[in-house]
């Protein structure tokens, strides 16, 4: 399915060029195959996402940080439903959150405003390599959002660190199941910190033996269940 996207060059250039305060615009192009995605989804999305960050931005009786968590909590979710509408590989595009990086880029500047440092470029999707993209500010929002839906536990665990120390780092964001169970593990079990690094690593250590992506709830709750 032909889908805009933009190559790691070309976004580079684009959040370099918003670091110096300049404008760049980012070539577009169509990659994929097949009949085009419709684009009236990608622009409803856009128009949904662009509208709750103007809304939340503009409250004056709510702090910076608490605006970015009533963001993101609503965000999450609107995202998710997005990304159900498009065939499931769209997750895994790095060309595809560039683009969509880059057509929000004012939220992304408000959430993360610019400066020096190598991980504020991260926000953009400027690198596609598979253990990279998710890093971004979209790949974690949509990632939150998956693990959030349908696990309470999960929800309410996912506004603290642990998912970027022990989800996208062990590399099963998008691996919905085995992450819910692994968040709902830490909840239940009260688990501390180093029980949870501890964890995490075995996790990985399975990832060579087993497709993640493949286990229903119940495998995922005993593959963790296995490591604790």
């Amino acid at each position: 399915m032909k889908h805009p996207s933009i190559t790691q060059m070309e976004m580079n250039e684009f959040v370099s060029a918003i670091q110096r305060g300049l404008n760049y615009e980012p070539k577009v192009t169509l990659t994929g195959d097949e009949n085009s995605l419709n684009s009236s989804l990608i622009e409803e999305f856009i128009e949904s996402f662009l509208a709750l960050h103007d809304a939340t931005s503009k409250s004056f009786t709510k702090s910076k940080e608490k605006k970015y968590v009533e963001f993101e909590k609503a965000a999450s979710p609107l995202l998710v439903g997005f990304l159900n509408s498009l065939p499931s590989r769209f997750q895994f595009d790095p060309g595809f959150w560039s683009y969509l990086s880059f057509r929000v880029s004012e939220v992304i500047v408000w959430r993360y405003p610019p400066h020096d440092s190598d991980g504020w470029h991260r926000n953009f999707v400027v690198s596609h390599s598979t253990s990279e993209f998710v890093y971004g500010f979209l790949p974690r929002l949509a990632i939150k959002g998956l693990i959030a839906s349908g696990s309470e536990k999960a929800e309410n665990l996912i506004q603290q660190d642990f998912w970027q120390s022990h989800i996208l780092r062990v590399k099963t964001g998008f691996s919905t199941s085995v992450s819910q169970a692994f968040a709902e593990a830490v909840v239940d079990d009260d688990l501390k910190v180093e029980k949870q690094r501890m964890m995490a690593k075995s996790i990985r250590s399975l990832r060579s033996n087993v497709i993640f992506e493949a286990l229903d709830q119940q495998q995922a709750k005993a593959l963790v269940n296995s490591v604790k």
